[in-house]
């Protein structure tokens, strides 16, 4: 996110031929000898409505490349601050999931776009006659921040109004993929809050379509929770193995079912044993694909898995565990492939941009946010049902 703002600055080269007669320390300048220089120089301004950075640099490097030094300082801690704020909310929240679900959600994360450099407004520049360097003091101010970030949290809350039509027919697989797309509108929302809050420490407004939001939430992790998978071995030498690697596909976060599934995990193994120096040496050589219910592959995986162990069934146990998780692996990285494919039909807002953060903007989405603040709140008596009342209503406004 840019912000362009107005830069003001104050030039100081202020020699003084009479010593410096008729200045007192400790009103914002110290004296010496003939030279009065600034307190700003020495002290970096401490503000608790801006993040401030102070810059020397030598003259022939010039006042611009200070003005580069200072910005970069100040963003450097500003995102420093977002980020510990943001990573210690997100390591709780991720806290209440598991297995698939919480790699989908932690890659979801892990891609939203990212605060870019915000420009800053020089506040004074100094230059130093005796020691030939220039001084620049810039300012960011914590309102221009929060000015940028509600307008952009209202942009993804209507962007959200591309996701009402969830289909929940089908299996929970379809449910997820469905859903899906609209998780990084809402982490990119959650984001912003954060910040928000970071700067204002005051619960953060709600918009129009938290509500649906909430749903969409509640209905992804239920689907995710109930998705289920079943093994089918290919070959009988490969059926010896189906049991242990059921449980070492649990233990890597999904469910399994011999009955009703989501996807057909085939797999094949075709174990290598050697011995050394006493210790089991266990070479899995697996290929598996992954099937959905409409007979459809979905992802693929294979290789040679290797565990050790003087024990055969614990080597064993170690290169199906290494397989089983590549296995979950390799279908939450088809589930998030899926999503940016969907997505890139609608994408995220440009909510980091400078056009984003234009007055006239602001003004307009501060005006929209009253408004859909006012509107009224319906509670749904089902996702489905809450779903479609939303879009009547949404085609009344």
């Amino acid at each position: 996110m840019k912000l362009r703002v107005l830069s003001v600055s104050i030039m100081f080269t202020l020699l003084a031929s009479c010593g410096g007669e008729g200045v007192k320390d400790g009103e914002g300048y110290s004296v010496a000898g003939d030279l009065i220089i600034p307190d700003w120089v020495t002290t970096t301004p401490k503000n608790e409505d801006s993040y401030d950075a102070v810059v020397t640099v030598p003259n022939k490097k010039g006042s611009e490349f200070a003005l580069k030094e200072a910005a970069y300082k100040v963003n450097s801690q500003l995102h420093y601050d977002l980020n510990k704020r943001y990573d210690g909310y997100i390591a709780k929240k991720l806290e209440a999931y598991s297995g698939l679900e919480k790699r989908v959600r932690s890659k979801v994360i892990a891609d939203l776009p990212a605060m870019e450099a915000l420009d800053v407004v020089k506040i004074a520049e100094f230059k130093n006659p005796i020691t030939e360097q220039v001084s620049v003091w810039v300012q960011l101010k914590h309102s221009t921040i929060i000015n940028g970030l509600k307008p952009a949290r209202i942009k993804l809350d209507k962007h959200l109004r591309n996701y009402v039509h969830v289909n929940d027919k089908g299996s929970d697989l379809t449910t997820v993929l469905s859903i899906l797309p609209a998780l990084p509108s809402m982490e990119l929302k959650n984001k912003l809050a954060v910040y928000i809050y970071y700067f204002t420490k005051k619960p953060v407004k709600g918009l129009k379509n938290d509500r649906l939001a909430e749903l969409l939430e509640v209905e992804l992790s239920n689907s995710f929770a109930d998705l289920v998978v079943s093994l089918r071995a290919i070959t009988d030498d490969s059926r010896e193995f189906e049991r242990n690697l059921s449980r070492e596909v649990i233990n890597s976060g999904l469910k399994v079912s011999s009955y009703k599934s989501d996807l057909i995990i085939k797999f094949f193994i075709e174990p290598e044993i050697e011995t050394e120096r006493g210790l089991k040496k266990i070479t899995l050589i697996t290929d598996s694909e992954m099937i959905d219910n409409d007979g459809k592959s979905f992802a693929t995986i294979g290789g040679e898995y290797k565990g050790i162990n003087a024990d055969k069934d614990v080597a064993t146990t170690r290169a199906l565990s290494a397989f089983a998780d590549d296995i979950v692996t390799v279908i939450s990285a088809s589930i998030i492939h899926l999503l940016q494919e969907v997505n890139k039909a609608t994408p995220l807002p440009k909510v980091f941009e400078p056009e984003a953060l234009n007055k006239k903007d602001v003004v307009k989405v501060t005006k929209l946010l009253e408004e859909e603040l006012n509107q009224e709140q319906i509670e749904p008596s089902s996702v489905a049902q809450k779903m479609e009342n939303e879009e009547k209503k949404q085609n009344e406004i």
